[in-house]
């Protein structure tokens, strides 16, 4: 982590996670943008199959938006086939789903996923 003051929890929704991706993984990858806090792939409770998205926690609003700005988002291939996820013929897609709480800076660490 840097020296930087953590200023709370914010969140970005994150699609397209290729299957056999883990919690891990994501957090490894979103490291490289900013300080993460928690990564998490949302997986079916019965097959335990990543359903295809996930959220990353960053300590520092900056980190999150830089994360939702990023030409290059982290891709991942499938843990089956070795092939890049190619759903909608894109890679991740990170959504701030044009929340205005962004800008809500308070310390009171309530998540915040946008």
């Amino acid at each position: 982590m840097s020296e930087r003051q953590k200023d709370g929890e914010y969140g970005v929704f994150v699609s397209d996670i290729a299957r056999g991706v883990t919690d891990e993984q994501l957090k490894e990858e979103f490291s490289k943008i900013g300080d993460v806090l928690e990564a998490v792939v949302v997986k079916n409770k019965h097959s335990g199959e990543t359903k295809g998205y996930g959220f990353v926690k960053f300590y520092h609003m900056a980190d999150a938006q830089h994360a939702i700005e990023t030409p290059n988002p982290p891709l991942f291939k499938d843990g089956i086939t070795g092939k890049p996820n190619n759903n909608n013929n894109s890679n991740n897609k990170i959504n701030n789903n044009n929340n205005n709480n962004i800008n809500n800076n308070n310390n009171n660490n309530n998540n915040h996923y946008y």
